[in-house]
């Protein structure tokens, strides 16, 4: 049978999934190159280590944004030169539509989960006021999955235990073999005063927080602390974490309430 191509449909299809407009029209080669190009660009952004970074994120938002319109009007122009005598390819179908999907996602989650360090970034939100004032709640913030290397002072995601889902945010505070106590307030570490770890005084006013006596961090793992010592649920009470549960370093924040901070890298 003989159909003729509407160019309404291949752009709201490009819209759905760049490519499948493409495939609507009889042009599979074409939708096979938008999807390289499309996870090819994202995989290269994540080797360089811009992905988790704002001006990385923001750039990929961006262009992503541009693709979208470029793809689904040229699947329109295309729509346009098909007259009533195209006849339908073998995947113009619901299931050739679907499995073009399929076949791309699942490819590229799997080469993602296989290749813990292909794209170099995670996420996460800040659920508590924790960390406030670096990170406030609800600030959503990006994740250097690859940098592993701790120093005491670092903001970092981490999973409070292997079962959980949503890793935190904290601060990281020693790390293994390391002394660290807290006296009227005042962190040392190794016996010498984190000037790192000080936080102001209005953030510190529970006896928690003001006391603690000397711990030793085992090897293979970190001792972290909030900023917002009163609020924070750290170390203090659940101990050091393993090295294993790490995600990485939070790097950027990229969606806030405020938009002063949007952008900002999290010191």
């Amino acid at each position: 049978m003989l159909y003729q191509r509407s160019p309404v449909t291949a752009g709201i299809l490009s819209l759905i999934y760049p490519g499948l407009g493409h495939l609507y029209v009889g042009r599979f080669e074409q939708a096979v190159i938008i999807q390289a190009i499309i996870y090819g660009l994202i995989i290269l952004l994540g080797k360089l280590g811009l992905l988790s970074t704002a001006f990385g994120a923001y750039a990929l938002m961006a262009w992503s944004a541009l693709l979208y319109i470029g793809v689904a009007w040229h699947s329109v122009r295309l729509a346009k030169q098909c007259d009533q005598s195209y006849a339908p390819k073998v995947y113009n179908a619901w299931w050739g539509y679907i499995g073009f999907v399929l076949v791309w996602q699942l490819g590229f989650n799997y080469l993602a989960y296989t290749n813990n360090n292909l794209l170099g970034v995670g996420a996460t939100v800040a659920k508590t006021e924790s960390m406030t004032p670096s990170v406030r709640r609800g600030e959503f913030l990006l994740i250097d999955t690859r940098d592993k290397q701790l120093e005491s002072g670092d903001v970092i995601a981490f999973y409070e235990s292997a079962e959980a889902l949503f890793p935190l945010v904290s601060r990281v505070a020693a790390v293994g073999g390391d002394r660290i106590s807290i006296i009227y307030g005042k962190v040392y570490l190794n016996g010498q005063l984190a000037d790192a770890l000080s936080v102001p005084e209005a953030l510190r006013q529970m006896p928690y927080s003001l006391s603690m006596e000397e711990r030793i961090v085992p090897q293979g793992q970190f001792f972290v602390l909030g900023d917002f010592r009163d609020q924070s649920q750290d170390s203090r009470f659940f101990g050091s974490v393993p090295m294993s549960n790490l995600a990485g370093r939070v790097t950027d924040i990229v969606m806030s309430s405020q938009m002063s901070r949007l952008g900002q890298s999290v010191q």
